[in-house]
């Protein structure tokens, strides 16, 4: 309840400033007010649309591609290229492959978000997104996908079935499927070697 309530409240106050930015660029079209005034409102336009960006949901990688499929597909290729790289001791997959897996990445897992296949990816980094024998193609990649589909569908079917389906032993695992995200950057979405070594040796570390 508290959470529509202040999403209600910052939309409203998101609708007064855009109206002020409307005025207020009338006003200096007109030379009877500072620009000055008008960068403030769009300030506090910006400002709102940043406190506003957690409520929003996340929109999936079907709804992206509607909106524009060839930006959806270049996404999801530059996250297949970054997971290609990480393996660089494996064979070279080529630019035509990638660009098949990314098609069949948005055919297979569609209701997905583009924060889902970074996360997928990142377990697959991390040797928790399925085996992995030192070959890596298509369908290893899709395996891991569809490892994650499966994985997300039964915590969707434990929230339904029991709210308490946290305290299990395997919740860790399943907490980090259904965490809540923001919209995020593609950047930042991708991980450098690094980040991922700290995370498996946190991992590691875990299980001892």
């Amino acid at each position: 309840m508290h959470h529509e309530a202040e999403r209600q409240r910052l939309n409203d106050e998101l609708d007064t400033a855009l109206n002020s930015v409307r005025f207020l660029g009338a006003l200096v079209t007109e030379g009877k007010a500072d620009r000055s005034d008008l960068d403030q409102a769009v300030a506090q336009v910006k400002k709102l649309e940043a406190q506003l960006e957690p409520y929003r949901p996340l929109l999936s990688l079907r709804q992206l591609a509607q909106q524009d499929e060839k930006a959806t597909l270049q996404s999801l290729q530059l996250l297949i290229i970054n997971l290609v790289d990480y393996f660089e001791n494996t064979e070279p997959i080529s630019i035509a492959n990638i660009q098949e897996i990314a098609l069949l990445v948005l055919a297979e897992g569609g209701w997905l978000t583009l924060d889902d296949v970074a996360l997928c990816f990142r377990n697959a980094k991390t040797a928790r997104g399925g085996a992995f024998y030192n070959r890596l193609d298509g369908s290893v990649i899709m395996q891991w996908l569809q490892n994650y589909m499966e994985e997300k569908r039964k915590i969707w079917s434990l929230k339904r079935d029991d709210q308490v389906y946290c305290h299990k032993s395997d919740a860790g695992y399943g907490r980090e499927y259904t965490r809540p995200v923001s919209t995020q950057k593609l950047g930042e979405l991708i991980q450098t070697k690094e980040e991922v070594n700290a995370a498996r040796e946190k991992i590691s570390k875990e299980k001892k």
